[in-house]
């Protein structure tokens, strides 16, 4: 497979530093630079529509060309019977009393964040009863009950190879998003009502109500956040994502799985954003304001802006990279955890007040 590229006195590592993926994927990143999956892959050349690029590079493109080797499909692993069921049964129990759960799919590479998030919102009464972590590391699910509570749900599910970090658009890595769909396509037959969330984000109020109400006036089968910078036909982001237990929910995600399957090259995002704005089966897709639910940019609006939207919750997106999203968040006060990796309610009760 051959790229083409554009640039006069620059080396493709320098040119690579300019680009940052514009979409949402699980956290299972392996640390590295922060580039576009136009680039990584050599699959979609859209440089204009998913990658920021400083004006500096783009006045010096000029042609030029490197070679990426295609590698040979590979299925996804079959998830274990005894985990479908059990996963399945823990869902509907967690989420019957309040008819929602929060949900997510991580590995041992984000265990940091993890536990930064639940240290963010552990001052959030009865928010940890509803959270189901699934993670594909077992130190990690272990890293979470030994610094909060042997109660709060993180299963364990058993996938060689997936433990660790996994390289940005590397076929395990695509495999690792279609096995989060398949798991959001479990919950959905399972009549559970959920909200798939990223734990790099940080919560500054507790969203119970927002997700709650989010259907009640407009019925929709899912709602997701909006895009701060979008590009054509990409404006819808992947997480924080409401999904009601809806046939239509079931047909989407159905149509999801199986181009994830077919399609070595597709993200569960860009699927996404196709299938809403053709109205799949007659999916409804509705979005959060920006007010809301921010991401990545939020980070770059002056403060007379951040003070006056309030958000529930602000994605740390846009950057690739374990320590760049550390570094982000400890510079904007979001970094909760002390020198020893404990949870200081302090540090959280201080950023938040500073915000609410």
């Amino acid at each position: 497979m051959l790229v083409i590229l554009d640039f006069l006195g620059i080396s493709c590592d320098t040119l690579l530093e300019h680009f940052q993926d514009l979409s949402n994927g699980p956290l299972v990143l392996k640390e590295g630079l922060a580039v576009g999956k136009s680039i990584v892959l050599g699959k979609k050349f859209e440089m204009l529509n998913k990658a920021i690029v400083s004006e500096k590079i783009q006045k010096k493109l000029k042609k030029s060309y490197f070679e990426i080797s295609t590698k040979n499909f590979e299925e996804p692993p079959t998830l274990n019977k005894d985990f479908i069921k059990k996963f399945a049964e823990k869902a509907k129990r967690m989420s019957a009393t309040r008819h929602l759960l929060y949900f997510t799919v991580v590995n041992g590479a984000f265990e940091r964040l993890t536990v930064n998030w639940l240290c963010n919102t552990v001052i959030f009464k009865g928010l940890h009863d509803l959270v189901l972590i699934v993670s594909t590391s077992k130190s990690l699910c272990e890293s979470v009950h030994s610094k909060f509570n042997e109660k709060l749900a993180c299963m364990f599910m058993n996938l060689p190879g997936f433990e660790e970090d996994l390289d940005w658009g590397e076929q395990k890595y695509i495999n690792f998003l279609t096995i989060r769909a398949q798991l959001m396509r479990m919950l959905i037959e399972s009549s559970v009502r959920f909200v798939l969330i990223e734990t790099d984000s940080t919560w500054f109020r507790d969203p119970i109500d927002l997700f709650i109400n989010a259907t009640v006036i407009d019925d929709a089968d899912i709602v997701v956040p909006s895009k701060g910078y979008a590009p054509k036909g990409d404006n819808l982001g992947f997480s924080p994502m409401l999904v009601e237990s809806t046939n239509t929910s079931i047909a989407l995600f159905d149509e999801i799985n199986r181009r994830l399957l077919g399609n070595d090259s597709l993200y569960d995002q860009d699927v996404l954003n196709e299938l809403c704005s053709m109205q799949y089966h007659g999916v409804v897709c509705r979005i959060f304001a920006y007010s809301e639910i921010a991401d990545g940019k939020w980070f770059h609006l002056n403060e007379r802006v951040k003070n006056s939207m309030k958000p529930f919750i602000v994605n740390n997106n846009f950057y690739v990279g374990l320590q760049n999203k550390e570094t982000r968040q400890a510079l904007n006060g979001f970094w909760f955890l002390t020198k020893t990796g404990q949870c200081s309610t302090n540090k959280v009760r201080r950023a938040l007040k500073k915000r609410c």
